[in-house]
């Protein structure tokens, strides 16, 4: 995701910027939500008798709401796996035209319809995110079975590891504020 996200912002590639943003927003929004809605259900605090009216109605209040939105974008993904690149393509004599019944976000300055790709760079990163997360999934349950099952020096290469991966993000944070304020601040002569 990263990398697309530096060629989208390189290119100025906003429909792919803005598909990389929502998906990252709605993927944070549908985590948060569904750990709620399972803390509510498997809370140990709470007895089963203790859980109001209310709360259950505002949970499925939240439900309700969710289905359709989410309904709605994997729709949108599969509706851009499956799109004639024709729809986003280039096309000269298009150009600016404004959001109407023709093209809903209106056209680019190459007369791309901006609506078509929005809706394909949302399913590439749909499909960019679920890739990452089963890949990332697979490769910890080995390494966490692999760490439980023989322990000792593989579970301390493991512990490392995992180490290596939480501190990385900020090495780069660091690495790329450095690189962006240059040399110290200072010019050189």
């Amino acid at each position: 995701i990263g990398t697309a996200a530096t060629a989208a912002a390189t290119n100025a590639d906003v429909p792919l910027l803005l598909g990389i943003a929502v998906c990252s927003a709605i993927f944070v929004f549908v985590g948060n939500l569904i750990a709620n809605l399972l803390y509510g259900v498997f809370d140990p605090g709470s007895e089963r008798g203790s859980v109001d009216k209310r709360q259950i109605w505002n949970r499925a209040i939240l439900v309700a709401l969710w289905c359709p939105l989410q309904s709605y974008i994997w729709q949108g993904s599969f509706l851009g796996i499956s799109m004639d690149p024709s729809c986003y393509d280039t096309n000269y004599a298009d150009k600016f035209i404004s959001p109407g019944s023709k093209h809903w976000f209106g056209t680019d300055f190459v007369g791309r319809d901006m609506f078509y790709r929005c809706i394909k760079g949302l399913s590439n990163s749909l499909i960019v995110g679920i890739l990452a997360s089963v890949v990332s999934s697979v490769i910890a349950l080995a390494a966490g079975i692999a760490s439980a099952v023989l322990g000792g020096r593989v579970d301390r290469c493991v512990n490392w590891c995992v180490d290596l991966c939480m501190g990385l993000p900020h090495l780069v944070l660091l690495i790329l504020i450095s690189f962006m304020m240059g040399k110290g601040g200072r010019e050189s002569r």
